[in-house]
């Protein structure tokens, strides 16, 4: 099992989110996802499953360095396109 983040990207500010720039912490699976956010700050209300169609975190750029040297691998949009369907077909 594996723990991804793709690139940052830019988003909007919303109320409950002050950042502009982000990335998405992702996993095989959402337990292994939970433990390791944990392992780097993530709260577990910050988990989503919305838009992406997959289980993640949105991160700030600081986080997403954390989760690297913590051993999370660097992954570009066409990985994180594999990474959803995979999970679609599991459900």
């Amino acid at each position: 099992m594996s723990v991804y983040v793709d690139d940052i990207i830019g988003c909007l500010v919303a109320d409950n989110w002050n950042w502009t720039r982000v990335a998405h912490l992702m996993a095989d699976t959402e337990k292994e996802l939970i433990a390791f956010g944990k392992r780097i700050g993530c709260k577990s209300e910050w988990l989503q499953h919305g838009r992406l169609g997959i289980p993640h975190f949105d991160v700030t750029i600081r986080m997403r360095d954390k989760a690297i040297k913590a051993g999370a691998i660097e992954i570009d949009r066409k990985k994180v396109v594999k990474l959803m369907q995979k999970y679609r077909r599991k459900k």
